[in-house]
């Protein structure tokens, strides 16, 4: 036999129910996890765009906005005047050279090797900040301009040129290249 059913009103449930506490503490650690996460991706992508953040100057814009810009890395475009002076700081070599862009002269310390492609009027790029002073009276390239300010780079890229040159002039760099005698001063 079935049991009877009770018609009798139902009093309400407790607030404090069992059970009902810990839907709400689930509720708060997803919402904390989820939390953290975004917190921690936002940091990892701020990071990773902080290099990609330097700003690129010509060396132009670079000298009218020292006093804006004053220690902080940047990057700064030109081309190279003089042909560099070395020497080494510390058993790590420096070269120094003057690069301009629009007419406007920046002194340019290096500190590492520079690329092969580096020499004269062929465009670079480089990476670090303005100092005044050489801060090289150890190193025999101390050609800073009168003002003393001079841009330390640590970092340097060349442009290469664009010349494609086809086999029909292999045959005619080789023999200018073996009529060149590397001996001779």
């Amino acid at each position: 036999m079935r049991k009877p059913v009770s018609l009798a009103p139902v009093a309400p449930r407790s607030a404090r129910q069992p059970g009902s506490g810990s839907a709400r503490w689930k509720r708060w650690v997803a919402l904390s996890g989820i939390a953290t996460i975004t917190v921690t991706v936002a940091i990892l992508v701020l990071n990773l765009l902080g290099d990609s953040a330097l700003y690129f100057y010509n060396a132009d814009e670079a000298v009218a906005r020292r006093e804006e810009l004053g220690t902080r890395r940047f990057t700064i475009q030109g081309t190279p005047l003089t042909e560099p002076m070395s020497g080494f700081q510390q058993e790590r070599p420096v070269i120094s050279f003057a690069i301009g862009f629009n007419d406007v002269v920046v002194d340019v310390v290096h500190f590492g090797d520079p690329p092969e492609l580096f020499q004269v009027d062929v465009p670079v790029v480089l990476e670090g900040s303005w100092k005044q002073g050489s801060g090289l009276e150890d190193v025999a390239v101390t050609d800073i301009g009168l003002d003393s300010w001079h841009f330390a780079s640590d970092r340097m890229l060349v442009k290469h040129d664009n010349d494609y040159r086809n086999r029909e002039d292999y045959s005619e760099r080789i023999a200018e290249a073996e009529s060149y005698d590397s001996f001779t001063e």
